[in-house]
């Protein structure tokens, strides 16, 4: 029996040693994050110019539209102008995604830390261990926050 566990404990850190860093082959290291413009009322202003901002650097967008941005443990700051109305801003927070807890979860079942520990490093230098909100709606002639627990 007790060759077993042991060959049972060698199977499971041989899988996970494989699935190293998940998050970044389950979902990648790109986000594509969708940007829409509204004014105060809340009416939808289209052909807003944005931009969107992160450690690894700039994407503009032209509203409503769509980027695709580099995952990161940091905050992705967009700031948006149109014509006749006031630059708007919102910084979209930056979370910890599903599979990176997965990647943690797996690694102390099998009872190998390391495994855990490399799958999250790998993930957190990739990237690929965060989400920013799929949608930000950056209201014109304010600063706001968009979080993506709000949209769960």
């Amino acid at each position: 029996m007790r060759a077993f566990t042991h060959l049972l404990r060698f199977a499971g850190s041989a899988a996970l040693a494989a699935a190293a860093g998940c998050a970044s082959v389950v979902i990648g290291d790109t986000q594509s994050v969708t940007l829409e413009t509204v004014d105060a009322a809340g009416a939808e202003v289209a052909g807003a110019e944005c931009t969107l901002t992160n450690e690894h650097g700039s994407w503009p967008v032209k509203t409503p539209g769509f980027a695709v941005v580099p995952r990161s443990p940091k905050d992705l700051h967009v700031h948006c102008e149109a014509a006749n109305h006031p630059a708007g801003e919102v910084r979209a927070v930056s979370r910890v995604n599903s599979p990176m807890f997965l990647n943690s979860f797996l690694g102390v079942a099998a009872s190998t830390g390391f495994v855990a520990v490399a799958a999250a490093v790998i993930d957190y230098w990739k990237g690929a261990a965060y989400d920013y909100p799929k949608t930000i709606r950056v209201v014109l002639g304010a600063s706001g926050v968009a979080d993506p627990l709000e949209q769960r």
